[in-house]
């Protein structure tokens, strides 16, 4: 398990977790990774390697579990701008391929009955995984590059 926590000083996520786990036995130990971050560098190796993740449902994490093909118990971020976390969760959710818990509603015994219904469909979660590769757009950022290639070149030649 890689369990990232981020450097908060407020809650010292980072700290307690290193603590917790000095106090597992060794061979949980050696299966429990705390770490503050995920470089961008490793994300693709984690996130490719990992069975389940388990997240907040930012537009950028729900794009990779769908490019990876991972199911997710997502826990949205109770506050933004439109709610963005759980609209993004939601849509996972609904192309099969997560479990929203909201985090008000988050205790031990449903995060693990979320977690057993993963595992135990994990042939579904596959084949979900093949569809969820099929919305997104392989070649996004070339187009977009190609468009604004365009608007600028179009902005120029009107200016002469």
């Amino acid at each position: 398990m890689i369990h990232q926590t981020g450097d908060s000083s407020q809650f010292n996520d980072y700290g307690g977790l290193i603590k917790i786990r000095a106090k597992l036995p060794d061979e949980q130990q050696c299966r429990y990774f705390v770490e503050k971050f995920i470089t961008s560098s490793s994300i693709g190796s984690v996130f490719r390697d990992a069975t389940v993740i388990v997240s907040r449902s930012g537009i950028n994490t729900v794009s990779e579990l769908m490019y990876f093909g991972k199911p997710a118990i997502l826990i949205p971020l109770p506050h933004g701008q439109r709610n963005e976390q759980a609209t993004n969760a939601r849509f996972l959710q609904n192309i099969g391929l997560g479990i929203v818990i909201p985090q008000d509603a988050l205790t031990p015994a449903i995060f693990l009955k979320s977690l057993e219904k993963i595992v135990e469909s994990k042939n579904a979660y596959k084949a979900h995984a093949k569809e969820a590769r099929q919305i997104l757009h392989p070649r996004a950022a070339h187009e977009i590059i190609h468009v604004l290639s365009y608007v600028v070149n179009k902005k120029s030649s009107q200016k002469r």
